[in-house]
């Protein structure tokens, strides 16, 4: 089957996630804590109760996604949570290879004359620069794989011009994270307009499928437990790695929570300002312009929202164009400079380097700095290409 191809970075990818399980399960760390909020939350749903605002095992373990998500897990409460937790880290193992493999065709799409590396030794390399993040991936059980395969496909069905596909799949990944958002400035720059009608009537139409189960009031008073939990959310977190514990890392003030808003907007007004050409009419928004926008956006979500460091697996996609670059015309000096910028990035873990070290990494938000130097560094390589410019 051509589905599950090239097989050799299939048994690669499951094989790791099968040493993961292997060691989870014998050091008796195979917990799974974000996906027991989402498995107790469903039940909770499902018998009539609130999933919103308590605490689902740790004190931090609040569900905080759209009531419609809760029916995305529902049907693993029909199974105890020790049987369910292992159908849900089978179920992360298989969208690590699909999310691999999708970086991989979409960077096919982004610049079809680039043919290095091979397929297997691309899809390897991914898989290494994210070993980390996808390690606490798998611990935690959360669904950042399942987000990140949703824009995917739905980035592969807006360039397949598949307008229905694309308009559910961008609906739902808004609805269960809104910061994914984002990913209309690159839908504005390409004038999709009946798109954007179809993503918003998409949205209100998965909005009140849970009026099937529990009514519309009901439903209604989810939703506005739902806003106050994410309002709550922001303001009682803190991350290490955002564009505001950059700012105070560096110069010792500490902003607000508000201020994340003040990124996202100036973050909005910058990219309006640099594809203002697009946003008018007045050029053609190419297809490469268009993945690596989108692809840049995803990166910079977890340096503008409040959230955990394995949200910074968002930048996959994005690594997986700068490795098409180097390929293209490699130089020590460059592989040098990623080299760098991958170890802040992907290697900060207590394990590679003891809790000293992990922690002061952690206090000089070296994953968010280095994240945002993937960013330039990407924009770095692709002006310099000889395929073209940036847009």
């Amino acid at each position: 089957m051509t589905l599950f191809r090239p097989y050799p970075f299939l048994l690669i990818c499951l094989g790791f996630c099968g040493l993961m399980f292997f060691i989870e399960t014998r050091n008796g760390a195979f917990l799974l804590n974000d996906f027991k909020v989402y498995y107790e939350a469903s039940k909770a749903f499902i018998n009539n109760g609130q999933p919103y605002g308590q605490a689902f095992g740790l004190s931090s373990g609040f569900f905080k996604y759209s009531p419609a998500t809760l029916l995305v897990f529902a049907p693993y409460t029909v199974f105890s949570f020790e049987t369910a937790r292992v159908l849900h880290f089978i179920l992360i193992a298989t969208m690590a290879f699909f999310v691999f493999k999708g970086c991989l065709e979409l960077s096919q799409k982004y610049a079809p004359a680039l043919t290095r590396p091979r397929d297997v030794v691309f899809l390897s390399l991914l898989l290494l620069f994210s070993i980390v993040h996808l390690t606490r991936e798998l611990h935690m059980g959360n669904m950042n794989l399942a987000l990140i395969l949703l824009s995917l496909l739905a980035l592969k069905a807006v360039l397949a011009e598949k307008t229905l596909s694309a308009a559910a799949l961008l609906a739902l990944l808004f609805l269960v994270k809104p910061y994914f958002a984002i990913l209309l400035l690159p839908l504005l720059a390409a004038r999709k307009w009946r798109l954007l009608l179809f993503i918003a009537a998409g949205m209100v139409l998965i909005s009140m499928l849970p009026v099937l189960l529990v009514g519309f009031e009901t439903n209604m008073e989810l939703h506005r437990a739902w806003i106050e939990t994410m309002k709550s959310h922001n303001t009682g977190m803190f991350s290490e790695h955002t564009f505001s514990s950059i700012v105070s890392s560096y110069s010792g003030i500490r902003l607000a929570a508000v201020w994340q808003y003040v990124f996202i907007g100036a973050a909005g007004l910058i990219y309006g300002a640099f594809r203002f050409k697009y946003l008018a009419g007045r050029s053609v928004y190419t297809v490469h312009t268009f993945i690596s926008d989108a692809f840049v956006l995803t990166a910079l979500i977890p340096n503008l929202v409040i959230t955990d460091s394995q949200h910074f697996l968002f930048s996959i996609p994005l690594i997986g164009l700068i490795l098409k670059h180097l390929a293209e015309k490699p130089g020590y000096w460059k592989i040098a400079v990623f080299g760098i910028l991958f170890f802040f990035y992907g290697a900060n873990s207590n394990d590679l380097l003891g809790n000293p070290l992990s922690n002061l990494f952690d206090t000089y938000s070296t994953i968010g700095v280095a994240n945002l130097g993937m960013v330039a560094f990407f924009f770095f390589l692709q002006h310099k290409s000889a395929l073209f410019r940036i847009g």
